[in-house]
């Protein structure tokens, strides 16, 4: 595995640890201020429901972005603009982070929390103006052709 494709890869291993970390300490921060979005009974039902609905959507999402990441993370793989429009990544570059951004959404329509809701803010920010800037730094040096060309088709997250 050359240089480029392992710093790719721990990029890319710093997206779901950044994300747990912020999971665990809105938990943390939650038990000590249990701040609710909403508190009529018949809108936390919805709330669950769709929180539940998110956390679904987002593992699927996430399942169907590493199967893609997988293919074209290989040494062998030719990286085109058209093969890198595979599956998820035709709507969004970065689909694994965005699959956890929908999770995390979940939880905090399930755990019904403003502190959590602050907390996916932050991880957000730091996901689009430093993680997600790294990571495409590192792709473009590995396919610098057919990125740039997949960067002017796909929008970043959505």
């Amino acid at each position: 595995m050359n240089k480029e494709l392992k710093a790719f890869m721990g990029i890319v291993s710093a997206s779901p640890i950044l994300f747990l970390i912020g999971l665990s300490i809105s938990f943390l921060l939650y038990t000590q201020f249990p701040i609710p979005l909403v508190t009529k009974p018949e809108t936390l039902n919805i709330m669950t429901a769709i929180g539940g609905i998110l956390i679904l959507l987002g593992t699927i999402l996430a399942f169907a972005a590493q199967k893609i990441s997988r293919k074209v993370s290989r040494p062998d793989f030719k990286a085109t603009t058209e093969g890198l429009m595979q599956g998820p990544y035709k709507y969004s570059r970065h689909p694994g982070s965005l699959s956890l951004i929908i999770m995390y959404l979940g939880f905090v329509f399930v755990v019904n929390s403003l502190v959590m809701l602050l907390v996916i803010v932050i991880l957000i920010a730091m996901m689009s103006f430093y993680f997600v800037p790294l990571e495409e730094r590192v792709i473009s040096g590995l396919a610098p052709e057919a990125y740039s060309e997949y960067k002017k088709c796909v929008r970043m997250w959505l």
